[in-house]
């Protein structure tokens, strides 16, 4: 089994073009799940593309990325309507 991590949407959009990797965000709930099997030969962890993980404030709210971990968004200061996300946040992650 290859572990790739590109830091790069680009090189993670390249991989998924031109393989069939299994992806994941860290991979915590992959192994346990018991979705090692022979046919995930590749994983694609997505948790380094810097894209995936932006956080900002914009006109329309707020954007928060694909690879954003439970723990950043329990810890951002966030306005009252995100609250219930943030209480989320801290019971999964």
């Amino acid at each position: 089994m290859s572990y790739l991590a590109p830091t790069d949407l680009a090189d993670a959009l390249q991989v998924l073009s031109s393989r069939t990797a299994k992806i994941v965000a860290g991979g915590t709930d992959f192994y346990p799940s018991g979705q090692a099997s022979p046919e995930a030969r590749e994983l694609l962890d997505l948790t380094r593309v810097e894209a995936l993980n932006e956080f900002q404030q914009t006109t329309d709210g707020y954007r928060i990325g694909a690879a954003v971990t439970w723990d950043r968004i329990a810890r951002e200061p966030l306005p009252p309507y995100c609250h219930a996300l943030q209480h989320a946040a801290r019971q999964i992650g």
